[in-house]
């Protein structure tokens, strides 16, 4: 992919990260919402999330309460399963 192809795609993937809500959020943030999750506490805040972890993307889908969390090799798979869309 070239330089321009790849700016264009980062820019769609940061303006559908904005519409759905998708926070980023660190590797802390994340460990604490599956604690959480399993000690019975629900959360209200910040549903669907995205955290670089090396050279993984770890993506928890939390709107339905159940604290799904799914490790993708891009970020833009972490996205499109976030959206519904997996390939």
């Amino acid at each position: 992919m070239d330089e321009k192809s790849n700016f264009k795609l980062m820019q769609t993937l940061e303006a559908e990260e904005e519409q759905l809500g998708i926070q980023e959020a660190s590797k802390e943030v994340i460990n604490n919402m599956v604690d959480e999750y399993c000690k019975g506490k629900p959360r209200e805040e910040d549903p669907l999330c995205l955290c670089k972890e090396g050279d993984k993307y770890v993506a928890i889908d939390d709107t339905s309460g159940d604290c799904w969390v799914e490790e993708f090799d891009t970020k833009l798979k972490a996205i499109r399963w976030l959206e519904g869309k997996e390939d």
